[in-house]
């Protein structure tokens, strides 16, 4: 990530690039613009993320509340006042996050102009004539400009596919793969969770009302609660599949749909992960847990907006400090991430490196990457098995490897033979870890649907962070918090399903055709850059998470579990074998008694849908923020 640092004043270094969507902005327009405050302590958010996500450290999991949290990041006292004093003799209006330590800027273009003394468009270079004094205080000021909407790209819409005569994956599915008991519930309502909703997307009540009649007995079904806006009349498919999942492997959890404002798909800076962050943080007692199905290309960030990236990475760490619980989908383009979709990348180019999408690629969330079952077996989900996605994964260019995975990645970078250019094999590696992510049964504006992805995969795992939650809380002990650091630790006790077949070198099914690069991360035993860890064996993570600090100090005891359970073993059993390169599943909605019962399915055979819903960016087509000093 490269910073460049200005007068004492650290900005981001954008590249303008001119474009078809590059034009005058019209002076009446509105434009916001972020001015980054340096933190008083600037370690201080660092240094108690460490201390409260090590195992090993006093201070683990001994979380902070939001003004104890805010306090690690607030400016120097005579900042705020200082800047606001300039800013409103500059007749601008703004506010103040804490969480973020943002202050937000509204002005028109006509006012930003007169500050700057020329005439802007959306590739504008700038420099802002602030006092030198007010430097000091300054870590960032970053805009973006208004670009007519009939100029802008548009975000791609999912695909989903109709069901037929078919074999799905449901709630019960789940439960029998990854050993959680058919009677779980949560009990404690404290153990609360969250999907995040972009782009105005919407989910009908009654689609989930329905889903939850079919899947399970209505009794145990609790209402979604919004934030925001919802339109049930024009549901989509992304928060659909995630409410019904979340929710139907936390039964009875509090459940929020939280919805971010903002369309914009040209600016890094409009994208709501910072502007949801922040909102999160803001509320006393938000949500525990919180699951997130959209993706972004890192090169591209990295590039553009690097102060964008610093501030989600205080924003999520200062989550992990209060105990939230942050879930990523890794992906559904394999190791090319999301270049190949870009009218000028040829699939050379895409393939001539990996493409680490963020915030998967974050070291400070825990990332899924999706498998499908295929010839009895749980395997790495790929296009080029039928499976119409690919699973994500692979090593970011931007973060360093942190410590909590350092051992398990080891023998894997150490086996792989691949041009030292492809990828920065010692940066953060993901996937963690993964979970059937094809073939759902998903309702969606009054039809089923068959939708796949890793935006299946990771409101599952979400789910089951929900779930563990309830049973620590219940004990009296606090929640689990940032999953990494004991999901690693946990490695090595007969925590997860090793997957140890496929691959991500396929991209995601367009077309009709799969592209395919000659380079990839393969799956193998371990820890390996397609599925991670391996997909979670729900009742040893349970028993481990309920004795968390025991386990630590290696008084706890792993009891022995079978290693394939019956439930799992019948699951995997109908899966048929590879057919002209494709897969499929014998059987129609798997139905369970409990773990140990026997599995009552009807005949069929499904069509596999393809879905993950998220922002795309071109690095070479869009129109980047301009810089402000």
């Amino acid at each position: 990530m490269r910073l460049d640092r200005i007068a004492g004043c650290v900005v981001a270094a954008a590249q303008a690039r001119q474009g078809p969507w590059t034009q005058r902005a019209p002076g009446e327009s509105n434009v916001t613009w972020w001015i980054g405050l340096e933190a008083s302590r600037p370690q201080a958010l660092a240094e108690a993320f460490a201390n409260i996500t090590t195992p090993t450290h006093a201070q683990f999991m001994r979380y902070l509340d939001k003004d104890a949290a805010d306090k690690l990041t607030r400016p120097d006292s005579s900042a705020l006042p200082t800047l606001t004093q300039w800013l409103a003799s500059a007749s601008f209006n703004w506010t103040y996050s804490p969480a973020s330590n943002v202050l937000i800027v509204k002005s028109t273009v006509a006012q930003l102009q007169q500050l700057v003394g020329i005439k802007l468009d959306a590739t504008s270079k700038l420099s802002l004539p602030i006092p030198p004094a007010l430097k000091t205080y300054i870590q960032f000021i970053r805009a973006a400009l208004p670009v007519s909407p009939r100029d802008a790209p548009s975000n791609p819409q999912p695909a989903l596919r109709r069901l037929t005569t078919s074999t799905s994956i449901s709630p019960a599915t789940l439960r029998a793969l990854y050993g959680i008991p058919d009677n779980l519930v949560v009990r404690d309502a404290r153990a609360t969770q969250s999907i995040a909703i972009f782009y105005e997307a919407s989910y009908s009540d009654a689609d989930l009302e329905v889903f939850h009649r079919e899947m399970h007995s209505l009794a145990s079904f609790r209402p979604v609660a919004a934030r925001g806006t919802n339109d049930p009349k024009h549901p989509h498919g992304e928060p659909s599949l995630d409410l019904q999942y979340m929710t139907g492997v936390a039964l009875n959890a509090t459940t929020t749909a939280w919805s971010v404002p903002g369309r914009n798909p040209f600016s890094a800076l409009d994208e709501p992960f910072v502007a949801w962050a922040a909102d999160v943080l803001a509320q006393a007692a938000p949500p525990l847990v919180h699951s997130l199905s959209y993706a972004d290309d890192e090169a591209h960030l990295a590039a553009t907006a690097p102060a964008y990236l610093a501030t989600m990475d205080r924003l999520l760490m200062k989550m992990a400090v209060r105990g939230l619980t942050v879930v990523v989908a890794s992906g559904d383009d394999g190791v090319m991430g999301l270049r190949h979709r870009q009218s000028n990348v040829s699939l050379a180019d895409a393939c001539a490196r990996s493409g680490p999408q963020w915030p998967s690629s974050s070291p400070y969330v825990t990332s899924v990457g999706a498998t499908q079952l295929d010839s009895g077996d749980e395997v790495v989900c790929s296009a080029a098995r039928d499976g119409r996605i690919t699973s994500g994964g692979g090593f970011s260019a931007v973060y360093d490897r942190p410590a909590y995975q350092r051992v398990a990645v080891a023998a894997y970078v150490t086996a792989l033979r691949l041009p030292s250019a492809f990828a920065n094999v010692s940066g953060r590696a993901y996937p963690d870890v993964a979970a059937v992510g094809s073939r759902y049964r998903v309702r969606v504006n009054g039809r089923w649907r068959s939708i796949s992805g890793t935006s299946a995969s990771a409101p599952v795992v979400a789910a089951m962070a929900t779930l563990w939650n309830d049973a620590r809380l219940r004990a009296g002990k606090r929640p689990v918090g940032f999953l990494n650091p004991l999901l690693y630790q946990f490695q090595t006790l007969g925590a997860f399903f090793d997957v140890t077949v496929g691959d991500n070198r396929a991209g995601k099914r367009q077309d009709g055709e799969v592209p395919k690069c000659a380079d990839g991360f393969a799956a193998a035993a371990g820890w390996d850059a397609a599925s991670g860890l391996g997909a979670p064996r729900f009742d040893v993570l349970a028993a481990l998470f309920l004795h968390a600090e025991d386990v630590v100090r290696g008084a706890f005891v792993v009891p022995e579990v079978v290693q394939v359970p019956a439930a799992r073993a019948a699951v995997l059993a109908v899966s048929a074998p590879v057919a002209h390169g494709k897969s499929a599943l014998v059987g129609a909605g798997i139905f369970l008694g409990t773990l140990v019962a026997a599995v009552a399915m009807a005949v069929g055979a499904m069509r596999l849908g393809v879905f993950l819903a998220r922002r795309w960016r071109s690095a070479y087509e869009l129109v980047p923020p301009i810089d402000l000093l």
